[in-house]
């Protein structure tokens, strides 16, 4: 059966419509958490760690070049990447940001059926707090969903991040739902703060999301921690990398 037909046949568990409408469903094989109406968090029931949803798979590319010791998520909705990166990498230490303190306590009830170690959460109130971790850090996540027009990503926010972050690290956004313009100038902001690093971006099939990743401008293929499987996967998925034209002369993947 389909994800999406699952995704239809679910029981409420919980119900909030505080400024935006928080809702947790299940069914016999999974568990999901939807923002208005729309599925943000997909948990299968016996594999709690596993990825489900068709962009994480985008959202974790860098680990086909990294294995990363320190990792900041912007945005834990219900901690698909913070089960599957705790879970793979049992000796990273994962800080997690969320500025709503109803989808902390909906992660704490329904979304942490398994013990993640070195996991930390983090009700964020200011972008200070975030910007005061960023040394030392290896990558980070920013996967926020919004219910303004700004689709989910604060700019100012990303950029003053993008300035802090040492050379080496790597920094990966979810733009849900971006229109050509729109994405044209979130691109070209970005753009004006990549210093020595290079941006690549992907649109997801059939779905709305365009996952960017910004990181060294020299990758090379290391001994992967990740199953086989996956990690071919990302390999074949990294060929499908958009590359801005003014830069793609000095990007070399090895």
């Amino acid at each position: 059966m389909k994800l999406i037909t699952h995704l239809q046949q679910g029981k409420l568990l919980f119900l909030q419509d505080q400024g935006f409408r928080l809702t947790i469903e299940e069914n016999q094989h999974f568990r999901w958490m939807s923002f208005n109406g729309v599925p943000q968090s997909v948990m299968h029931l016996r594999q709690p760690h596993w990825l489900t949803l068709p962009h994480h798979f985008f959202l974790i590319l860098p680990l086909a070049f990294i294995t990363p010791n320190r990792v900041v998520e912007v945005g834990l909705g219900g901690g698909n990447l913070s089960r599957y990166l705790c879970t793979t990498l049992p000796e990273v230490i994962l800080t997690s940001f969320e500025s709503a303190p109803s989808v902390i306590d909906c992660f704490t009830r329904f979304f942490s059926p398994i013990p993640l170690l070195n996991h930390r959460v983090i009700l964020q109130n200011t972008s200070t707090e975030l910007f005061n971790i960023t040394r030392d850090i290896d990558w980070f996540i920013y996967d926020v969903f919004s219910t303004t027009d700004n689709n989910g990503i604060e700019l100012k926010t990303v950029t003053s991040l993008l300035n802090k972050i040492e050379n080496n690290a790597w920094l990966t956004l979810n733009l849900p739902n971006l229109s050509p313009n729109k994405l044209d100038l979130v691109l070209r902001q970005l753009q004006k703060h990549l210093g020595q690093n290079c941006m690549y971006y992907f649109f997801v099939p059939y779905y709305k999301n365009i996952i960017v990743h910004i990181g060294p401008a020299t990758n090379t293929k290391q001994a992967s921690v990740l199953p086989r499987r996956t990690s071919n996967r990302l390999h074949n998925l990294w060929q499908h990398a958009c590359l801005d034209r003014q830069l793609k002369s000095d990007r070399t993947i090895v």
